[in-house]
């Protein structure tokens, strides 16, 4: 199950890449903190959408839908494509070990608000992905990956990449 706020580009990526086969998961669905017509120029196919707008004053309500909605759909992971939302400690523990975050890779560097603002600054000139198990402590979870090579946990098997024409 991928869960996704307004900016999409980590669901469009991750969605292109399952569509042509590059990356073997039966989506259980798509979770999102705003309505699908904000996604109108993606092709989800035949994968669910359901509309989750957690707020501040929503969270605890609507994470126990999320939580429930994840237990209903026997969904074994959840990836956060630029979810905008921190977990709260409850949601996090109940999803410990089955919940990846996708981001920029500035972390650990560029914490905080506008990290992009930040490493420009600095002087970066490379950008590239991490993806993190999610905990209680933010952005603190081990990695899963980065870059565009993904470790992947004993017993998975990988489709082969298709041929190219």
């Amino acid at each position: 199950m991928i869960w996704v706020s307004k900016f999409d580009h980590w669901l469009a990526d991750l969605i292109y890449r399952w569509q042509i086969g590059e990356l073997a998961m039966d989506l259980a669905g798509i979770v999102a903190n705003h309505a699908r017509d904000t996604y109108g120029h993606l092709e989800f196919g035949s994968v669910r959408f359901f509309h989750c707008a957690v707020t501040r004053h929503t969270k605890t309500e609507k994470e126990t839908e999320l939580w429930r909605l994840v237990r209903d759909t026997d969904t074994e992971r959840v990836v956060l494509a630029r979810y905008l939302q921190v977990p709260s400690d409850g949601l996090s523990n109940k999803l410990l070990g089955h919940c990846i975050t996708i981001h920029h890779s500035f972390l650990p560097g560029f914490k905080g608000a506008k990290p992009y603002h930040q490493a420009h600054e600095r002087g970066v000139k490379l950008i590239g992905e991490t993806a993190h198990y999610v905990t209680s402590d933010l952005d603190e979870g081990p990695i899963h990956g980065a870059g565009r090579r993904v470790h992947q946990p004993p017993g998975f098997t990988r489709r082969p990449r298709p041929e190219r024409p």
